[in-house]
This record gives C-alpha cells, structure tokens and sequence, in this order.
C-alpha cells in the first residue's frame, strides 16, 4: 500500500496521470475483513428506526 500511495503522490505533484492501483489485504483473513465491514450496518438500521425485518421487506 505504501508504494501505491508515493506513485499517486508523485503522480499529483508532476501533475501526470498514473495507472490504477490495486490495493489487496495481504495478510489479513477474509472472515475477519467481512466482519469489520458489516460491524456498523446493524447499528446505523437502529439509529434510523428500523429494524432486521424491515430490510427483507419487497418494496410496495
């Protein structure tokens, strides 16, 4: 990730254009990335009012 950030830091102070970068967790289980990225949705559902079964429900 480090290289990746110093290629697009260079690429905007020459003021060029840069290919892509992909950046992958190496290293870090797949469970546990899941995890991490579905820890706020339940807590954002409840501060909006909602609940579990609202979310299944088919739109009217």
């Amino acid at each position: 990730m480090g290289a990746g950030m110093r290629k697009l830091a260079q690429a905007i102070t020459e003021g060029t254009v840069t290919e892509d970068i992909y950046v992958e967790p190496s290293g870090f289980p797949r469970r546990l990335y899941m995890l991490a990225a579905d820890m706020s949705w339940g807590r954002n559902v409840r501060k909006n009012g909602l609940t579990k079964k609202d979310l299944y429900r088919r739109p009217d």
